[in-house]
């Protein structure tokens, strides 16, 4: 998580997309991660893929507020 927080400040969106698939691969019930992923594809004007990313999260992680919140103002 912290490694995917400072390549997402360090503007290496790349690297921290493959980061991230890697990481969702391993924890997919880490909601964080379906989060960071979808905002990622949110600044790339990706909405298609952000959403698809928010539902897959929330297959996962059904009971976690903070992931519905973001899937809804999308």
């Amino acid at each position: 998580l912290k490694s995917a927080i400072l390549e997402r400040q360090l503007g290496s969106v790349e690297t921290l997309v493959k980061m991230l698939d890697d990481a969702l691969s391993k924890f997919p019930q880490y909601p964080k991660f379906w989060m960071m992923r979808g905002q990622v594809e949110e600044g790339r004007n990706q909405l298609q893929k952000a959403q698809e990313l928010y539902s897959r999260g929330l297959q996962n992680c059904p009971k976690v507020i903070p992931l519905w919140l973001v899937a809804s103002s999308l």
